[in-house]
């Protein structure tokens, strides 16, 4: 068994995928960890996409391209795939940080044994600049997603007994994570930032779909208040206004929050 299981899911996103692929440079050829990417079924609009395709099913321990039932459908296949000992989820445009050291993860791993590590990821805002997303403790997880699903290692034996939710489309991480919680599952908070993503992805695009979904998580396991629910996602509606008006300042916010 492998140390670590970095899981890719792509969609016609190309330059993501070149993106996600030059950042994983620093583990290519570890032993300890492999590279499971499952392609939904992409059709290459050029001779660059073919050959970035091609390149990525020689490279990867796994590839696998048909077509899915969605994003969580498809990091499902890429669960059921994967060899390692703790999985990561970066999917095509996500990268590893350049402080990612595979030699942490694996002295964490021996030490401790949890069940999933939470740590820092950077954002790339519209403006081209990056900000820390920290992660919040887990006792906060019922406000809203502790932590960005790009910094999140579930080991192999958690997984094996839960998986996304495919009736979600936008939300599953959220899901999964209080499942996972509500199980009893035990978390180690790792301060190093280990990925990067850019803004703008499903859940912003689809911003009234996300926070109906998430109303709905929050309620299905916490059974809050319904004015409470609310109010928490007119928050989360007032801090995406923030986000679109002024990247700077939402940077500056959510580095300490």
């Amino acid at each position: 068994m492998k140390l670590l299981s970095i899981i890719t899911v792509h969609l016609q996103d190309f330059k993501g995928l070149k993106s996600t692929f030059r950042s994983l440079a620093k583990v290519t050829g570890d032993p300890r960890v492999e590279w499971v990417v499952i392609d939904g079924g992409s059709r290459p609009a050029s001779d660059a996409d073919q050959q970035l395709l091609e390149e990525v099913a020689k490279l990867a321990d796994r590839f696998v391209s048909e077509p899915d039932d969605g994003i969580y459908d498809a990091m499902n296949k890429g669960a059921q795939l994967a060899n390692g000992a703790y999985f990561l989820f970066l999917n095509a445009g996500d990268r590893l940080s350049r402080d990612f050291e595979i030699e942490t993860i694996a002295d964490t791993c021996a030490e401790q044994k949890p069940d999933m590590i939470w740590a820092h990821a950077m954002r790339e805002y519209a403006d081209g600049k990056f900000g820390l997303m920290r992660f919040r403790k887990p006792r906060w997880a019922w406000l809203g997603m502790p932590v960005n699903h790009q910094a999140v290692f579930f080991s192999h034996i958690l997984f094996a007994n839960m998986e996304y939710d495919t009736s979600l489309r936008i939300a599953g991480d959220y899901d999964l994570l209080l499942r996972a919680l509500k199980s009893g599952a035990s978390v180690y908070l790792l301060e190093q930032v280990i990925s990067e993503f850019a803004g703008g992805g499903c859940s912003q695009q689809q911003s009234l779909l996300s926070r109906a979904e998430r109303d709905k998580i929050r309620q299905r396991h916490y059974r809050i208040p319904r004015v409470l629910n609310k109010m928490i996602s007119l928050t989360d509606q007032a801090f995406a206004a923030v986000n679109a008006a002024s990247p700077a300042f939402y940077r500056f916010w959510r580095k300490w929050v």
